[in-house]
């Protein structure tokens, strides 16, 4: 899932003394930038989410490849985001 900016919806010539150029540049880098920003922390969600599904099913042989013992994994696993 992914989110998208909607189109600006008030008219430049509404507001008395801003350029039309301002507004939009402003609504790009504010409202844009949220909603780009939402969707990279979005992106880290979801893949921290499918690395502690994956890490919740190794055994103690391999938790110990990588590191870890089964205490940390269990923190690790219990984390929300």
């Amino acid at each position: 899932m992914s989110f998208q900016a909607r189109p600006i919806s008030l008219k430049p010539m509404w507001l008395s003394g801003l350029s039309a150029r301002l507004i939009a540049s402003h609504y790009e880098n504010n409202y844009g930038g949220a909603v780009r920003r939402l969707n990279v922390a979005l992106a880290r969600w979801r893949e921290r989410q499918r690395t502690r599904r994956q890490l919740s099913i190794l055994d103690d042989r391999q938790l110990a490849d990588v590191g870890l013992t089964r205490t940390q994994q269990r923190v690790e696993c219990a984390k929300w985001f």
